[in-house]
């Protein structure tokens, strides 16, 4: 985006030199001929490059300014055509015989288990619970121990 913007400002000095010398050219040449349509022609012919010149310019430093604001999102492109059919492999194993009878279990969570637990039965003095609420709060005690441990 820098080269851009800067592009944008040689161009726009570049204009400014173009419309210097215009106007300073423009002195000389009128002092070519003393003919009134000559002079009408050339103010004329001068009076439309210094327009065009200052649109460029205008156009120039417009987009200086204007290069690094975001736009809005454009509209969705158009959808590609399809890839061709892969493969339906789920691992690296292709030709391999599938042995699960050998492969050990890779559960973690053999010895983490819940319970259910009331409040009211565990703390009946608990000030979180509201007395006019009569019906015991159960939830769910999610830890890890072996299972042995509760026999």
């Amino acid at each position: 985006m820098k080269l851009d913007k800067t592009m944008f400002l040689i161009l726009a000095i570049i204009t400014l030199f173009f419309i210097v010398g215009v106007g300073i050219l423009t002195r000389y040449g009128s002092n070519i001929s003393d003919d009134p349509s000559f002079k009408l022609f050339f103010n004329w012919y001068i009076a439309l490059v210094l327009v065009n010149l200052l649109n460029i310019l205008t156009t120039v430093l417009f987009h200086y300014f204007m290069t690094d604001l975001p736009g809005e999102r454009g509209n969705k492109g158009k959808v590609g055509e399809k890839g061709l059919q892969g493969d339906d492999d789920r691992c690296f194993c292709r030709g391999a015989v599938n042995n699960t009878n050998t492969v050990d279990t890779l559960d973690d969570t053999k010895h983490i288990h819940s319970h259910t637990i009331s409040i009211n039965e565990e703390h009946p003095e608990s000030e979180l619970l509201n007395e006019d609420i009569e019906t015991d709060i159960k939830s769910s005690l999610i830890h890890e121990h072996n299972p042995e441990d509760h026999t």
